[in-house]
């Protein structure tokens, strides 16, 4: 956003103007419907300060470089230097323009000034006439003053932190710092400019990234090593690292900006008057594309591991469930304390800063209160009742007795129970059972499957004949090997912890998992009871999300009947990453959903209603590609259906708190806030539909970007909060419509499971990757000065990549003996590397093993007939979306080769996940 201040010192508030192309695409939205709120309204606190530039001054000049630069870092510190070494430290810059409080003389306008990197730029500032002041230029100021007049704060980006108080744990990995904050940024609505205040935590390990490298090969941590920001302890900063130079080592010289060669170590005791220790660890790398201009080859800056610590949690932290219990006190603070905290940030930090005054700069301290409107909860339908649900709490409880509103028979099921658990699922099953009597379900004990071990291969064929799976889960690998193989045989999966199956009161989750398992069959455990007007209308939920560097998954989960919300239907596909704004496989998925219901009901909805999960800032792309593109598949019905299309955005920085006299305490579930926080009169509200369990609550952004419906305000906020009390996983109203909420879990359970990638390839080299972790775990604890490595170690490597080999490649037409042999020979060559003491007859042996007749290899995309499809369910390489409309669940094969805009992989219809 560029919002533009006219400078005008004889107003109290200074009055913005959008930029042109904002303006015009704001203009465009659809305004608000019938005003029709006969609802309770009542204040609400929000985290937006009043702050005035009007009496701010300052003359701009325009920078040219020569030669000319990219790099907006590089001009923005060259004119800074500039300035100060001219005794001027009031300044803002961008890197292009520079504003201060006063006029320069003519002889600071002209000046060439040397570079880091050798490179001597002469640089000319002209006045700008136009003397605008843009929320970007603002944003700039407002970070130099608190970094400034404060000596012990940091910065990285809009977040600011105290060095001074941090707060340090002990855990089972090392110590654990942690830096107190704010993050801060401007907003502006009508002629009120609003800077947003949010407390703001950092995490950073006590352990440097050289102690992480220690006690690892070269290769292990290549294997292990990704993008990562490390906190300088120099320079106080947080750098993005992109990769690990082994070639190089602190005793690796460099040039300087005058052309002597200096080494890393001699320049680290120069400037900041500190002694490398380890000479022999290699240097941390940065991107710098900015600097390969004038045929220099400057493109990285280097680090020391040394001095450069791990930020965030590392696994083994994760894994402490007594420190998570000690963050999550630290960071989700009860309301009256979050304000508080936040209130007293704004003192202590920004309005008592002295160069505020010197550019006569004022922040009011109070917070900005507004006015919200309360909506009812809905009623729930069951078989037997409705159920008015209360006002201020959860309602898990008051369920627990109804009959399901349309329930399924469960009629052959099993369950993989580890041996050790086999007592904890018996009582388990029982109370199971005894709920199921209790709400009339018809109720069939399930076939127990003993499970030893943690590998599913040597179950999976038994449970082929079921259609629906518990499983007791023993790690993660084992969720995402059933999910991801249970998925492609249409077999429902339910997965429990033992540390759940050994809980005293096991009643609450016996209900929770019926519920889900209702849901998960095409049963319906309740449904809201909504407005008559809403009859036929379709709703939509609409989720990308990235999985790798080129690929995103699209999940969409539409409503299928006209007289009920509750009956949906799940649909995916994968595609190249950026096209999902551009709508191409969002089109054939809803044509798809509108078929599937035009079969269900033998009528097109009279209304459709879409929830689309996505950031502000990609307004104008949707609304060009993928909303576009969703009006032509409406039109080519050729029937009048109107369509309401809302972005929903649950990452916010706006906080709101009710207020009883001197207590702060959450918004009740059904607040809506729609007025004073807006741009222009657009059609937008912030919704609190959720009661969190610790915490506040999370307000969501709904923005239409079109809306051609007849359906009021108050009819389309009942109706977006009725829909985030459909979600049967949770005993409780969640954030967001459930239909978003299950189109953005499919996404992300299908990329968990690593599902998105099915190609013969991918599959074996993902295998091959976690056998190798496996097998450096196996090497650091081994002894290294013992004569030979353990056979029964290597015997079950082997078994292991002989079990994985062979079952990926039943799915193609590839021997599997030619490609075992190999993996076995790259086995061995690493073995090799790391035991030079490994017996030659043990390796001699294990190649006799495997040493068969190889045959001739086929080609990995290979096209599957319809019958093949249906007894195999295994991928098939999709060209055109038409050319398997009539296949109600089919797979696509993701090829090695790059994606295309028009690329469709059709993983269709998702009846279950």
């Amino acid at each position: 956003m560029s919002s533009i201040y006219p400078i005008n010192n004889d107003l109290n508030n200074t009055i913005p103007l959008l930029s042109q192309n904002q303006n015009s695409l704001l203009s465009s939205l659809p305004k608000k419907p019938l005003h029709d709120l006969y609802i309770q309204q009542y204040p609400v606190i929000t985290n937006y300060f009043e702050i005035h530039f009007s009496k701010i001054h300052f003359v701009s000049y325009k920078a040219k470089f020569i030669p000319n630069t990219l790099n907006s870092s590089l001009k923005r510190a060259l004119l800074i230097a500039h300035f100060n070494s001219i005794g001027l430290h009031k300044i803002i810059t961008d890197g292009c323009t520079v504003s201060l409080p006063e006029t320069i003389i003519e002889e600071h306008c002209h000046f060439s000034i040397h570079s880091k990197n050798n490179i001597v730029y002469i640089v000319d500032l002209t006045p700008i006439h136009s003397n605008v002041f843009t929320t970007q230029k603002a944003n700039i100021l407002l970070k130099s003053i608190f970094v400034e007049d404060t000596n012990f704060i940091v910065s990285f980006k809009k977040s600011f932190y105290d060095t001074s108080k941090t707060i340090e744990l002990n855990t089972s990995d090392g110590k654990l710092k942690i830096l107190n904050g704010f993050s801060s940024t401007l907003r502006i609505f009508g002629n009120k400019t609003f800077l947003v205040v949010n407390s703001s935590y950092k995490i950073f390990q006590t352990k440097t990234f050289l102690q992480f490298m220690e006690n690892k090969s070269v290769e292990q941590i290549k294997f292990e090593f990704k993008p990562i920001s490390l906190f300088n302890s120099l320079t106080k900063k947080l750098v993005k690292i992109d990769s690990i130079d082994f070639s190089k080592t602190p005793l690796h010289t460099f040039k300087l900006k005058d052309g002597k060669e200096i080494s890393f170590i001699d320049y680290y005791q120069l400037k900041y008057g500190v002694i490398i220790k380890n000479i022999e660890q290699p240097l941390l790398v940065q991107n710098n594309p900015f600097f390969k201009e004038n045929n220099k080859l400057n493109e990285f800056s280097y680090f020391i591991p040394e001095f450069m610590y791990m930020t965030g949690l590392s696994s083994k932290m994760k894994s402490d469930k007594k420190l998570l219990s000690e963050l999550e006190n630290i960071f989700y603070k009860p309301p009256n304390i979050k304000l508080e905290n936040i209130q007293s940030l704004v003192l202590q930090y920004i309005c008592k800063l002295p160069s505020l005054n010197l550019w006569n700069i004022t922040i009011n301290p109070i917070p900005l209160k507004i006015m919200g409107f309360r909506l009812q909860r809905p009623q729930l339908i069951f078989r037997d009742s409705f159920l008015q649900l209360p006002t201020l709490k959860e309602w898990s409880y008051d369920i627990r007795n109804k009959l399901l509103y349309n329930p399924v028979t469960i009629t052959k099921w099993c369950a993989l129970v580890p041996t050790q658990y086999l007592d904890y699922f018996i009582r388990f099953e029982q109370i199971l059972h005894q709920f199921h009597t209790k709400i009339h379900i018809e109720y069939t004990s399930p076939k127990i499957i003993k499970m030893i071990g943690l590998s599913l291969d040597d179950y999976f064929n038994e449970i082929l004949n079921y259609k629906i799976v518990f499983v007791v889960l023993l790690n993660d690998s084992l969720y995402e090997d059933i999910k991801r193989k249970c998925f492609d045989r249409e077999i429902i999966t339910q997965c429990i912890l033992p540390d759940t199956l050994k809980k005293q009161n096991l009643f609450p989750i016996v209900s929770q998992i019926t519920y889900q398992i209702q849901s998960k069959l095409g049963g319906i455990p309740w449904d809201v009871l909504t407005n008559n007007k809403l009859f036929k209308t379709m709703i939509i939920g609409i989720s990308v999300i990235p999985y790798d560097d080129n690929k995103e998954c699209i999940s969409l989960v539409s409503s299928m009947k006209s007289n009920s919300l509750a009956t949906r239907k799940k649909y995916s596909t994968i595609e190249k990453k950026g096209c999902g704004n551009e709508g191409y496989n969002s089109q054939i998925l809803i044509q798809k959903a509108l078929d599937d219901w035009y079969k269900e009901n033998l009528e097109y909805p009279s209304n459709i209603i879409i929830y689309r999960k996505a950031n502000k800032t990609s307004l104008l792309k949707i609304k060009e590609g993928e909303l576009s593109l969703l009006k032509q598949v409406i039109s080519s019905k050729g029937i009048p259906i109107k369509l309401l299309y809302f972005i929903v955005s649950s990452r916010n920085d706006i906080k709101i708190f009710s207020q009883n006299y001197q207590s702060y305490f959450n918004p009740q579930p059904g607040t809506i806030i729609c007025d004073t926080i807006f741009e222009h009169d657009n059609f937008e509200f912030y919704l609190i539909s959720h009661i969190p369990m610790k915490g506040v609550v999370r307000p969501v952004l709904y923005t239409s970007l079109y809306n051609s419906t007849e359906f009021t305000q108050q009819q389309i906020y009942q109706i977006t909060f009725d829909l985030c009390h459909l979600h049967y996983s949770i005993l409780s109203s969640i954030y967001i419509p459930a239909h978003l909420f299950e189109a953005n879990e499919l996404s992300h359970v299908l990329n968990k499971c690593g599902y998105t990638k099915t190609t013969f390839t991918e599959k074996f080299k993902n295998k091959r990757n976690q056998l190798r972790r496996q097998l450096f775990d196996t090497q650091r604890e081994q002894d290294y000065d013992k004569s030979s490595f353990d056979q029964k170690k290597l015997k079950l490597m082997n078994t292991r990549y002989e079990k994985t080999s062979e079952k990926i490649l039943d799915s193609s037409n590839t021997s599997s003996k030619t490609i075992l042999l190999q993996v076995s020979e790259d086995l061995k060559s690493q073995i090799t590397q790391k035991k030079p003491r490994l017996s030659k007859t043990l390796l001699e042996k294990e190649v006799k093993k495997n040493n068969t007749t190889t045959h001739k290899k086929t080609k990995n995309k290979r096209t599957f007939s319809l019958e093949e499809i249906n007894t195999v369910r295994k991928g098939t390489p999709i060209s055109k979306p038409e050319d398997h409309s009539d296949l109600s669940f089919s797979y696509g094969v993701i090829t090695d080769e790059s994606l295309t805009n028009t690329d469709y992989y059709d993983i269709s219809s998702h009846p279950y996940y």
